[in-house]
């Protein structure tokens, strides 16, 4: 399954999905609605056709050339839904284009940091990534590889990635479930009619789920302070606004919570005794 450059404004010509596996695409649309929120307009990976040459127009409608104007055509269609796309651009468009022009520059920001913290989630391990093979062989990339940066952003210019051995490059792929784990880590929420020792609070679910995803182990060797660090980072990434922004405080008690007794090194621990 060997790709060519992606066309990131069709998402019918992507790789389709499996039962196990979304186009890493998908996820990086899903990952930068999840980061946004409301300010994540859909547009942001159309900018990737054109990531090395962002569009540039004059000020001034008067020294525009026919590529400029055509230009501006293109991006108040893109960026100016609510009107119709003018067959030729006109003076009395042209603060529509410029307008659409800073609409583009913070759509590539934004993408921008999308990749970003989806190559976070992977380097840690809570995004599981994958190539996929012609034969339909999904083949794992380990996290370890996504610590180098500058390699992480060149396999997202298109979603590929080259094989383990040879020169051949393979379309990236993300397993389903750990996608899901990161868009809704609390599930949905109980039924009214279910009873009340069943019932389990929006904060409780949260911390059940960073639990699991921050893999905190009792041999852990991270501080509290760490811990909590990685639960506030944890957190920002949850859907539900009521619990996205707690505060260090809760995320403090939370790690006191996940770690073992014994790794706090307080004077009742055995570690404090056995001094």
């Amino acid at each position: 399954m060997a790709t060519d450059r992606l066309n990131w404004g069709y998402e019918k010509s992507w790789p389709p999905a499996t039962p196990e596996y979304v186009f890493a695409a998908k996820a990086l649309d899903a990952m930068g609605a999840l980061h946004f929120g409301t300010a994540w307009t859909g547009t942001e990976l159309q900018t990737q056709q054109s990531v090395h040459n962002p569009p540039r127009i004059p000020a001034d409608f008067d020294t525009a050339s026919q590529l400029s104007r055509d230009t501006a055509k293109s991006l108040i269609r893109m960026y100016c839904p609510e009107i119709e796309t003018p067959k030729t651009v006109s003076e009395e468009h042209w603060s529509l284009a410029l307008d659409a022009v800073e609409r583009d520059r913070a759509a590539r920001s934004r993408f921008r940091e999308a990749k970003e913290v989806f190559r976070e989630h992977c380097a840690w391990g809570r995004l599981v990534a994958a190539y996929m093979l012609s034969s339909g062989e999904a083949i794992k990339v380990e996290k370890e590889r996504w610590n180098n940066r500058e390699q992480a952003m060149k396999w997202l210019l298109d979603c590929s990635v080259p094989s383990n051995y040879g020169h051949a490059r393979h379309p990236l792929f993300v397993r389903m479930d750990t996608l899901t784990a990161l868009v809704n880590p609390l599930g949905t929420s109980p039924s009214a009619t279910e009873p009340a020792k069943g019932y389990r609070s929006k904060y409780l679910r949260l911390l059940l789920a960073a639990a699991d995803s921050l893999n905190v182990k009792p041999d852990d060797n991270r501080t509290r302070k760490q811990v909590a660090n990685d639960i506030l980072t944890f957190a920002r990434g949850v859907a539900d606004t009521d619990i996205s922004q707690i505060s260090p405080t809760m995320a403090d008690n939370m790690a006191t919570i996940l770690r073992e007794p014994e790794a706090g090194g307080g004077k009742n621990s055995p570690r404090y005794k056995n001094k």
